[in-house]
């Protein structure tokens, strides 16, 4: 097993991206209809990359951008494992 890290901010689109394509065709992708991923993804990779690299920030409350949202528990856990899946794939194997 090769294992592999995430390194840069092109990691994280390579990652974000793949887990979205997979996400919008799965069995929840309903949950997702009024997505605007063009519009979601640079903050979403922009999230990460300040989690992740000390020269990037994010201003933005996280949680307050998606209270509005009706989300379940079972959304949560599906989409969670969805990312766990995308994250072993490119990164872990």
């Amino acid at each position: 097993m090769t294992k592999n890290d995430i390194l840069s901010p092109a990691d994280v689109t390579k990652l974000l991206k793949t887990f979205y394509d997979k996400l919008l065709v799965s069995s929840i992708k309903h949950h997702f209809i009024n997505l605007n991923l063009e519009a979601h993804l640079p903050r979403v990779e922009s999230f990460w990359n300040a989690t992740l690299f000390p020269d990037h920030s994010y201003g933005t409350n996280l949680m307050e951008q998606h209270m509005h949202l009706p989300l379940k528990r079972m959304i949560l856990r599906s989409g969670s494992a969805y990312y766990g899946r995308v994250l072993t794939r490119i990164f872990l194997e």
